[in-house]
């Protein structure tokens, strides 16, 4: 491949030294910058004759990136979508409203403390034996 990379055509695909490369697909804007670079080096493992492989491999990785998770202090392992469903919402969203890009796991870290402040309790996700 030329110094310098790939440039991209008008039809999205790369193209560089006459053999086609992974395509520029609106998933890649989604992916994890680790993801991206296990699908080039899996690309550069196997060749041009499997694109359509990694591909598929990108959008695996993308519906297990949606499938968030996050982690109690006791080890429980809840989905994203359930924790927040229980969350108070003022507390919610004025996390949301002062610090709108910190991860789900750092989220729900502020959450616990806010809803005990607010509560005096613990928030039930974050009890050892969770009752939800």
């Amino acid at each position: 491949m030329p110094r310098g990379g790939p440039r991209a055509n008008s039809g999205g695909a790369r193209e560089g030294a006459g053999r086609p490369s992974l395509p520029t697909v609106p998933y890649q804007a989604k992916l994890r910058p680790e993801t991206i670079e296990r699908m080039k080096q899996a690309k550069a493992r196997h060749g041009c004759g499997n694109i359509g492989e990694l591909i598929e491999m990108a959008l695996d990785a993308l519906e297990r990136e949606e499938k968030m998770e996050i982690k109690t202090i006791f080890g429980n392992t809840f989905d994203w979508e359930a924790v927040v469903a229980h969350m108070d919402d003022e507390i919610r969203e004025a996390i949301h409203a002062t610090s709108p890009d910190v991860s789900p796991q750092d989220f729900y870290a502020i959450y616990v403390i806010a809803h005990f402040d607010k509560y005096g309790e613990e928030f039930e996700f974050d009890k050892e034996n969770p009752q939800v």
